[in-house]
């Protein structure tokens, strides 16, 4: 999959110039941040926030992006369409953004496409605390990650399953017939003509064209079954395999922050826990050469995410986002309260003077 990267981000006269590598947006609380990071989902046509919507829509405002090498302007309109210019000039509505990233971004997998992946891929790039996914839908998401389409084995059953309860009731008309048929040559045999043999003849032609028809539709149903087994097989080994190989990167990054690897998430701490969630999400935003089947972003952008972290693991785990970084792995933005531990050059806009809710022209 290819990548997006953030270039700018405009406010009325108020500009975000965002690195290619790591990028902090610091400010005390009710300075802006969250609002900052919603607009930015809301520009990208990711996330539909009618508070965001009424602050920004009698304001400038504009994303600036590069998405697979082609440089883009987003905007929205008072019709809540995504305006984009750039090297490509379109008018999407929210049915649309799935094509378009799809278009644009080429996530691959083991079979078929997947048209929304993309979208919920770069949705879950932006990483806010409270917004938990169910855990359906955070296996379902990993899975397209690592360029496995459920999307595909779901459909695949579900159209194999209508098949098969509409032949459950071409069955039932069969028996039906079949009953028929029998009742009607039963008093056919009191008459001796040729009418009723040509009746006969009839009614038989009409079993046993219903009866080959059933016949072949069963054995479409089986080889159907017998190929979705088949996928769902190599797809079940092509996550296990590739599931192994992120765990052990899993576990790297685990041992530098001196944590321990435990089976289950309910062993760690609170603050782990968020650790730890974090980690799956970096893991799965790295563009890591060597696992070319990944469908990764390339960008993650984290809305305060280490609230109660101790302040060695903080330290440790943002020197590892930006050896990401520095390998051109990974963009890198977090908003987050001012912290000594932050390199001015990281910071790329202090809210504490002037918050975002300044920069706004609101009614």
């Amino acid at each position: 999959m290819k990548t997006l990267t953030l270039k700018k981000l405009t406010i009325n006269n108020n500009v975000i110039t965002f690195n290619t590598g790591m990028n902090f947006i610091i400010g005390y609380n009710g300075t802006g941040k969250t609002i900052l990071f919603n607009t930015i989902l809301y520009l990208l046509g990711l996330k539909k926030n009618n508070r965001t919507m009424n602050l920004i829509k009698n304001n400038e405002v504009e994303l600036e992006c590069n998405i697979a090498g082609q440089n883009l302007s987003f905007k929205r309109n008072l019709r809540d369409e995504v305006i984009i210019d750039g090297d490509i000039h379109e008018k999407i509505n929210a049915k649309e953004i799935n094509n378009f990233y799809t278009s644009l971004l080429s996530p691959q997998f083991n079979i078929g496409h997947d048209e929304t992946a993309a979208t919920q891929i770069i949705r879950a790039s932006f990483y806010s605390d409270g917004e938990l996914l169910s855990k359906i839908d955070k296996d379902d998401l990993k899975s397209k990650i690592m360029g496995i389409n459920v999307n595909y084995l779901k459909e695949s059953r579900r159209q194999i399953e209508l098949f098969k309860n509409n032949l459950q009731k071409d069955e039932y008309s069969y028996e039906i017939l079949k009953t028929y048929i029998n009742n009607v040559e039963r008093n056919l045999n009191s008459v001796n003509n040729n009418d009723a043999e040509l009746i006969k003849g009839i009614l038989k032609k009409e079993f046993f064209n219903m009866y080959d028809e059933l016949f072949e539709n069963k054995k479409i149903l089986d080889q159907a079954l017998e190929a979705y087994d088949n996928i769902s097989r190599q797809s079940d080994l092509l996550y296990s395999e590739r599931s192994s190989l992120i765990d052990e990167l899993y576990n790297s990054y685990l041992e530098q922050l001196n944590l321990r690897v435990y089976s289950s998430i309910i062993s760690y701490s609170g603050s782990e826990r968020r650790l730890i969630e974090f980690l799956n999400l970096l893991i799965r935003t790295v563009k890591h050469t060597d696992l070319s089947f990944l469908n990764s972003s390339g960008l993650l952008v984290a809305d305060c995410p280490f609230d109660h972290v101790d302040s060695s693991r903080l330290n440790e785990i943002r020197k590892m986002i930006d050896r990401e970084t520095k390998q051109q792995k990974l963009q890198y933005i977090e908003f987050c309260y001012k912290d000594d531990s932050i390199p001015s050059e990281w910071i790329i806009c202090d809210l504490r003077n002037k918050g975002a809710l300044n920069w706004l022209k609101v009614d």
